[in-house]
């Protein structure tokens, strides 16, 4: 809270992104999956002073179909209070998060080029 008063009933309102599933035993135990299944309503337990904080951790877990290689996460969240804030533009914080995909490869080789059957390859 950057001022000018004391915040109260502080939420942050986390966008759940397309295709991920929220991780509720990986994140803050103040931050809520919502019936509609797309936001996360985290609540601060007490108002916040002028230059004080809340902090929130919020997880997801990234099916291995939900998203490209190399492909952008893009995820908002808006922060709000009962006070009106003289300057909004500052309750909106947004992170992008590369997908990494795992390299690996198989190579399969036989010792023998030709087999009986019932024996052993």
């Amino acid at each position: 809270n950057i001022g000018p008063d004391t915040a109260n009933n502080v939420t942050v309102t986390d966008y759940v992104p397309a295709g991920l599933i929220f991780s509720s035993a990986n994140s803050s135990a103040e931050c809520v999956l919502q019936q509609s299944g797309t936001e996360i309503i985290c609540t601060a337990a007490n108002p916040l002073a002028i230059n004080e904080e809340a902090v929130f951790n919020v997880a997801f877990e990234v099916p291995g179909s939900a998203v490209a290689c190399s492909s952008w996460i893009n995820n908002i969240a808006v922060a709000g209070a009962t006070e009106t804030d003289p300057n909004g533009t500052n309750n909106i914080s947004t992170t992008q998060t590369q997908v990494g995909c795992p390299g690996f490869s198989i190579t399969k080789m036989a010792n023998q080029t030709t087999v009986i059957p019932g024996s052993l390859l």
